[in-house]
This record gives C-alpha cells, sequence and structure tokens, in this order.
C-alpha cells in the first residue's frame, strides 16, 4: 500500500506541477526550441494542490503508518 501510494504521488506530482522545472514542460519547452530555434522563457515553478494529489499524499501517508506497525509487528504478517 505505501509503495503503491508513494508511486501515484510521485506520478500526480510529476503531471499536476508547472513551470519550467516540472519535467514534462521541460521537455517540451527543449522540443520547441529544437523546432522552431525560437528561445522560449521559462515559467516559474509551481504546484497545484488538486484533489488527486491530496489523496494520494494521504494514502501515502496511511500506507507509511500501516507499514511501520507491520515492520515493527504491531501488525502480524499473514502466515
Amino acid at each position: 500500500m505505501f509503495f503503491s501510494g508513494l508511486l501515484f504521488s510521485v506520478l500526480t506530482f510529476w503531471f499536476s506541477s508547472s513551470g519550467s522545472n516540472s519535467a514534462h514542460s521541460h521537455y517540451n519547452t527543449h522540443s520547441m526550441r529544437l523546432m522552431s530555434g525560437a528561445n522560449v522563457e521559462h515559467n516559474p515553478f509551481r504546484l497545484r494542490w488538486t484533489a488527486y494529489f491530496l489523496a494520494s499524499l494521504s494514502f501515502t501517508g496511511v500506507g507509511l503508518i500501516f507499514f511501520i506497525l507491520l515492520l515493527t509487528d504491531v501488525i502480524p504478517p499473514v502466515s
């Protein structure tokens, strides 16, 4: 649960951010430079706190709590 929540949080962060530091925006800026030869100015980084991003963070947090409880043997593993 924790690792799937972490993966989903990273992917949601990747696609919900905007500006020059977001990875897909950075790729689009470089591809536009290569195609047109024009210098494209960078936008400042901005993270959109969408419901999907907040839900993925809360899912990761709950998964982390369960993962810690499982590692400390508070929750016994399934045998």
